[in-house]
């Protein structure tokens, strides 16, 4: 899915003078985005990230729509969110750095999301 929104994803960032490696880890898969001021790649490594942040699946898609912002999601403790490799999964209350907090900002702004009607098929 990440693959298919990097069009999107560096749209959003284009111009932002946003750089480095967030790395994110849900309980089904992980993945890696690399940010440049120009443009935002999948990258399957988390090797070398500056950003880790780990939640649930359903967590990350109501950040990635645009339904809940991070601080939303942060409010329901989620399992960690640090600089990369000072993360602490025991922690309830987390405090987020303002270059990540900007980064999470530019790559999940809030919205009105739309959904369509189940299929049901």
């Amino acid at each position: 899915m990440f693959k298919k929104l990097e069009p999107e994803l560096s749209r959003r960032i284009a111009g932002k003078e946003l750089s480095g490696k967030l790395s994110i880890i849900t309980d089904l898969g992980s993945l890696g985005i690399r940010i440049s001021n120009r443009s935002a790649r999948v990258v399957s490594s988390l090797r070398g990230a500056d950003y880790t942040l780990e939640l649930e699946q359903w967590k990350l898609l109501q950040l990635l729509v645009g339904y809940r912002s991070l601080e939303d999601v942060l409010r329901q403790a989620p399992r960690s969110i640090s600089p990369a490799g000072r993360a602490d999964p025991g922690r309830s209350k987390l405090s987020v750095s303002g270059e990540l907090q900007g980064l999470a900002q530019v790559l999940f702004p809030t919205q009105w999301p739309f959904c369509w009607r189940p299929d049901w098929f």
